[in-house]
């Protein structure tokens, strides 16, 4: 399944007379995830289309491209959300089917209809017309095998056309320099200060991966947004002497976005220019994982992209995958 856009489908703009709705919620990096990827309808029962542009989630009827709802995020948190008053329902019945929309076909959680739009119907009728077939986004099909395999790039980071970026960062969460410097320069601050809270609430343990909300990321990810997934390193924000604790890093790494259900991840290569690692052993144990979890997962295979824009690491990589 395809991300949706503005562009996939006729699709109406919210009125100037919109008005605000008393609906707000915090969303987890995960559960962020899964809303950027927003809905497509593919059956005529499919009743909305949802997407994410820029900042702004859009609720729109599929049939008659008529937007019913938008919702405003900031740093992952819905602050601000408006109604299409010529929808006619009572604002309640509003906040209802939006909070229902949002976890039924977004996060796919088996959550009962509200009883407030309900209106004594039995049959399922009201549903049916609201909603459709409540078949959520979520467990999207799995990426056409021609598009999947491990790749090199000489490319930066942010220039992959992945769904999920990879890198390395301190304990701290200082993303200073190297491979994730890009990053801060396409995202902002806000990045890394929400790399070092999500790191505040983990163990910092070697190898740990932490995934972070997209924020005002633009590129050519999903909906044109990049989410961020990291490494911690040891407790002291120093380099891991060895390479086993970033090895199983990868492994999480690519198991997170096999739960997600994405499609494409890139990586930068991990201390390749540190002398306890160097170039041959980040790629002993970065192309090692990649292959093992296709191998494991034919069921979910993924795009895997190695960015390597140094020369002599991407001829040591080259021959490692073609060892």
């Amino acid at each position: 399944m395809q991300p949706a856009t503005r562009t996939s489908r006729k699709t109406i703009p919210m009125p100037e007379t919109r008005q605000p709705l008393l609906w707000r919620r915090e969303f987890s990096p995960e559960e962020l995830a899964r809303v950027a990827r927003g809905l497509i309808p593919k059956e005529m029962e499919d009743k909305w289309l949802i997407f994410l542009e820029e900042d702004v989630l859009w609720f729109h009827r599929s049939w008659t491209g008529l937007c019913c709802y938008e919702i405003r995020l900031e740093g992952g948190e819905a602050r601000e959300a408006f109604y299409n008053p010529e929808v006619r329902m009572s604002e309640q019945e509003h906040v209802d089917l939006l909070g229902f929309l949002v976890e039924r076909l977004l996060l796919d959680r088996p959550i009962p209809f509200p009883r407030s739009l309900m209106d004594g119907d039995q049959s399922g009728a009201v549903l049916r017309h609201l909603v459709g077939y409540t078949e959520s986004s979520a467990p999207r099909a799995p990426l056409d095998l021609e598009k999947a395999g491990i790749e090199l790039s000489r490319s930066k980071l942010e220039a992959s056309g992945c769904e999920f970026l990879a890198y390395g960062c301190k304990a701290n969460g200082d993303m200073k320099g190297g491979p994730s410097a890009p990053i801060l320069l396409a995202a902002g601050s806000e990045v890394q200060e929400s790399l070092r809270e999500r790191l505040a609430e983990t163990s910092r343990a070697l190898g740990e991966v932490v995934l972070t909300p997209p924020f005002g990321m633009r590129s050519a990810g999903v909906l044109g947004i990049f989410h961020v997934v990291a490494f911690s390193k040891d407790l002291q924000g120093g380099w891991v002497s060895e390479p086993e604790p970033l090895a199983a890093g990868v492994r999480k790494t690519l198991q997170l976005c096999h739960e997600l259900r994405a499609h494409s991840l890139a990586f930068a290569a991990l201390s390749v220019t540190k002398p306890n690692v160097g170039a041959e052993k980040a790629a002993q144990f970065m192309v090692g994982a990649a292959r093992e979890y296709q191998r494991n997962h034919p069921e979910w295979p993924l795009r895997i992209v190695f960015c390597l824009p140094d020369h002599n690491v991407y001829q040591v990589f080259l021959r490692r995958l073609r060892g």
